[in-house]
């Protein structure tokens, strides 16, 4: 069995190296490495360890020792290894990523659970960080049920199917009053111009996959397809399809920088054909300061059209720096700044956005729940003044958003199923009254992640 670390603990450039061995000649190491890499491990271990020497030994021998252990299912001498390589290099994140998952076998759970927070204290790259967080829900699912054993080697890839409903109480963004002036004289909304309220049925499902040619290199692509169902308001069924994909570069142990290609499609179902396509181009840098404090500096440039409206067409070019800091094991605040600009073939469509976000996140480890709060502020001030007004239009949204994840392994014994709830209130507050409206939407779902 291969190790459940071995994929992207490569990714995290831990290895041990440098060190002198002067137990095992390299033509041993040679040799073991091969001989591991055909799946011979007891091969491995019979040949480490016939020349080893414990006063001596290098930690890259002790290392190879305790994968051959491991592989070998010898748990405690494999433990005893990889412990005694991190007295001489205990900051070596792979050798306790490899020492996590022998203890894990051994049923230490806390022990492997330690070994993993340790690990993630280092700030990973952030797929390590995501494979890791997989194998700390498994270490507490087996703490809650301790029938439960490891999944094996982690997947490149990444699955999830959601399905829920939503009550919206303005599905069309509605103005507030039912009377607006056009051109200085009032005007009263027909019914489908106002505030409409409606249930809909939601589908969500995706897929994530990344692929690593070499160390510090990784491509990472995602697919997203979603359906929306309203129960009266057909008009707004949307249909969604996003897809992206592009190269990470991991420099260093601290940044980060990730290029994706995006494409975003959607329809409208009662219209019969695509409403809008989307193309863009997103570079992120993501530079840890420390061990609890990581900065993003997100940008995208983007080109959007719409079917049958050729005065929409738009290009975008958005600023989104952000900070992460984790003041706890289980807190996690966030706070960012939004900045872009769109221009359209329209006047009227073209405007200047900026904003801000900030949001807290805890995680009730024993109860298995996740709950998080966040507030955000946008202010768009658009160009051209529409027809039967006599200013620009300038909007200011402010919105607060609540959610509540419950996991269901602890119920149903069935990994990566979620119930989530969530809560959303907007106020978009406008000069020109037929933009400004009030909306609220709660949801509830289910969510198996595979």
């Amino acid at each position: 069995m291969k190790s459940v670390f071995a994929a992207f603990a490569m990714s995290f450039g831990l290895c041990v190296t440098g060190a002198p061995l002067l137990a095992a000649t390299p033509a041993h190491m040679a040799q073991a490495e091969q001989l591991l890499s055909v799946n011979q491990p007891e091969q491995a271990l019979g040949l480490l360890e016939a020349a080893h020497d414990p006063l001596s030994a290098s930690p890259q021998e002790l290392f190879l020792l305790g994968v051959a252990a491991k592989l070998s299912n010898q748990y405690a001498k494999a433990e005893t290894y990889f412990r005694s390589a991190l007295v001489q290099v205990p900051g070596a994140g792979r050798i306790r990523l490899e020492l996590a998952e022998t203890l894990f076998n051994q049923r230490k759970l806390k022990a492997s659970r330690s070994e993993l927070e340790f690990v993630l204290g280092m700030n990973p790259p952030e797929q390590v960080r995501e494979n890791i967080d997989g194998f700390i829900a498994q270490v507490d699912a087996a703490l809650i049920d301790p029938n439960l054993g490891p999944e094996g080697p982690p997947k490149n890839w990444n699955a999830y199917i959601t399905t829920g409903l939503t009550t919206d109480s303005n599905v069309n963004s509605g103005p507030t009053t039912d009377t607006v002036f056009l051109n200085g004289l009032p005007f009263t909304l027909s019914a489908t111009a106002q505030e409409t309220r409606d249930i809909a049925a939601f589908l969500r499902t995706g897929i994530s996959h990344q692929f690593e040619p070499e160390n510090g290199v990784s491509w990472r692509s995602r697919a997203t397809l979603s359906f929306t169902n309203y129960s009266k308001e057909n008009a707004y069924d949307t249909s969604t399809l996003s897809i992206a994909s592009g190269p990470t570069f991991v420099i260093g142990e601290r940044t980060q920088i990730s290029i994706p290609i995006g494409f975003d499609i959607q329809r409208y179902n009662a219209q019969g054909s695509w409403y809008s396509k989307n193309l863009s181009i997103s570079p992120r840098l993501q530079y840890a300061v420390q061990d609890n404090l990581q900065i993003y500096l997100d940008t995208s440039f983007a080109r959007k059209d719409f079917k049958g409206a050729a005065s929409r067409n738009l290009s975008s070019v958005t600023f989104n720096p952000s900070l992460n800091f984790q003041p706890s094991e289980d807190g996690n605040i966030a706070f960012g700044l939004n900045f872009g600009k769109e221009n359209a073939a329209l006047d009227i469509y073209t405007n200047k956005v900026k904003g801000l976000y900030i949001g807290y996140q805890h995680v009730f480890r024993k109860a298995g729940l996740r709950a998080s709060i966040s507030a955000s502020f946008l202010d768009t001030q658009y160009e051209g003044i529409q027809a039967a007004y006599r200013e620009a239009r300038h909007d200011v949204s402010k919105t607060i958003s609540m959610d509540v994840s419950y996991n269901l392994g602890k119920l149903t014994k069935v990994r990566g199923l979620e119930l989530q709830g969530s809560v959303s209130v907007q106020r978009n507050e406008s000069n020109l009254a037929i933009n400004a409206y009030d909306r609220s939407q709660i949801s509830l779902s289910l969510t198996k992640n595979f």
